[in-house]
């Protein structure tokens, strides 16, 4: 059975980063209150195909950010609270929560971190129902809600090795029932060579895995593995990766367990491309790794794929595989979530993979990941491509299948004026049972003062299948924001 909060590890470790953390975060803050006031009009406020009703939504939106940012601590908090009020019934008005927050410690320099993340956010159910955004009034949407804290030992011996134990808890619900309470206990250790093995670098890790929730039995994930490769030249290395799962908690997920290996590359011919890729046998079958990145004056390039196990908690904060960042007009890419490079300003962030469905289940995925970049004047031309198959293993063996593609254009008017066209595709297929949505979006932002901001945005839905029909909807919003 699932641990509660209050009772779990993860509140000993939320004492623990409450506790030792002051002294790491001597410094300057950054405390930003802010609010925003939007007004909407949509022609189908519920998503419906026959008997549509249209509203006008008022969203009043309070909000505060918290940075903080040093040698041994960072901080990043930024939580709104979103007040909705509806024209067309008042028993539909709500409050939504909006949290993202990423706090890296260094208690002990060099040797002990302590790391915290949690997210609040309104997702769609299933991509197979109504699917809009988080003002529309269907019982498709829940909020979702997720933490992690990860306190970690780092060893360095010289340059012969350096030795880490990572021990991380997660803890994820949401209500509507969309998942139930789930907490997540991972135990890593690894020992990677320094700098005495440059031309032979090896690596050692050990782990282990616990995921649970009121619903269906604890599943168990054991590991080892080790690598050893061989630096050819400067800018190639090849190696070899062998090791074993041992999993168990369900029929499905004791099929997987067995001993796996692959071959990989690591080719980095210039300062700006960096491809890595594998190729062996894992999970009973072929199995396959690619990370490509390259970028230019003008354009960035980035294409992944993978394979892991996904629990309910990796299925709420899971998300594309880049974010992109304008470095002085040159574009860099940067895996989603990393610190970002020294003096740049994020342009596009990989945004929340959509998953076909809200489970309580561990599913093993297959994804790719893809994303360009083009700079041309004043003109950024953006698109993405996301891809999965997620096939079920704690309670059933069923898959399905999610697809997205996304373009963007924008253009900088002015020094405070931008506009951003936009167009997206997305589709799940799940069973006999496939949807397809279409997006096209306007959004006209302008700086009207140093702390004051407006935008104006038309938004086009169109929806075909899925298990509740074809529908549409039309929308138009202004947004005025203010950061005090």
């Amino acid at each position: 059975m699932a641990n509660t909060l209050s009772n779990s590890p993860l509140s000993l470790c939320l004492l623990l980063l409450a506790g030792v953390a002051p002294a790491a975060f001597a410094g300057d803050w950054r405390i930003t209150p802010t609010v925003n006031v939007s007004e909407r009009y949509t022609d189908n406020v519920t998503l419906v195909g026959a008997g549509q009703e249209s509203s006008f939504i008022t969203d009043i939106s309070p909000g505060i950010e918290v940075q903080r940012s040093g040698a041994r601590a960072s901080v990043n908090i930024n939580y709104s609270l979103h007040g909705l009020i509806y024209s067309h019934d008042g028993d539909q008005n709500a409050f939504q929560n909006q949290l993202a927050a990423r706090i890296r410690t260094e208690p002990i320099s060099e040797f002990f971190f302590l790391d915290a993340d949690a997210s609040v956010q309104q997702a769609n159910i299933s991509q197979l129902g109504q699917v809009g955004s988080g003002y529309n009034t269907t019982a498709n949407q829940a909020e979702t809600r997720s933490i992690s804290v990860t306190p970690s030992i780092r060893k360095r011996f010289g340059g012969q090795a350096t030795a880490n134990l990572r021990w991380a808890l997660t803890y994820a619900n949401s209500d509507a029932g969309a998942v139930n309470d789930s907490s997540g206990n991972s135990l890593d250790f690894s020992l990677t060579s320094g700098v005495a093995f440059n031309r032979v670098p090896w690596s050692l890790s050990l782990r282990r895995s616990t995921a649970d929730n009121n619903t269906a039995a604890d599943t168990v994930q054991k590991g080892v593995s080790a690598y050893v490769g061989y630096r050819a030249t400067p800018k190639v290395q090849i190696g070899v990766n062998f090791g074993r799962d041992d999993n168990s908690g369900s029929t499905t997920l004791n099929s997987l367990n067995g001993s796996y290996g692959n071959l990989s590359l690591q080719w980095a011919p210039t300062a700006r491309t960096d491809l890595g890729a594998t190729l062996g046998r894992r999970y009973n079958g072929n199995s396959y790794g690619l990370n490509f990145t390259h970028r230019t004056a003008r354009t960035v390039w980035g294409l992944r794929y993978s394979e892991d196990i996904s629990d309910t908690y990796s299925q709420l904060t899971g998300t594309g595989a880049f974010d992109i960042y304008n470095c002085g007009g040159l574009a860099d890419i940067r895996a989603a979530g990393s610190p970002p490079p020294a003096g740049c300003t994020l342009h596009a962030a990989a945004a929340p993979l959509p998953v076909a469905s809200l489970v309580n289940d561990i599913s093993l995925n297959k994804s790719w990941s893809g994303t360009v970049s083009y700079r041309l004047g004043k003109s950024t031309f953006t698109a993405g491509l996301n891809s999965s198959r997620r096939t079920l293993l704690r309670a059933t063996t069923s898959s399905d299948e999610t697809y997205s593609i996304s373009g963007a254009w924008s253009w900088l008017i002015g020094p405070r004026t931008t506009s951003v066209l936009s167009l997206s595709q997305s589709s799940a297929t799940s069973g006999a049972t496939d949807g397809d949505t279409w997006t096209l979006g306007w959004t006209l932002s302008r700086r009207l003062a140093a702390r004051t901001a407006g935008n104006i945005e038309l938004r086009r839905l169109d929806r075909t299948g899925g298990t509740t029909g074809d529908y549409s909807e039309n929308s138009v919003a202004a947004t005025l924001s203010h950061r005090f």
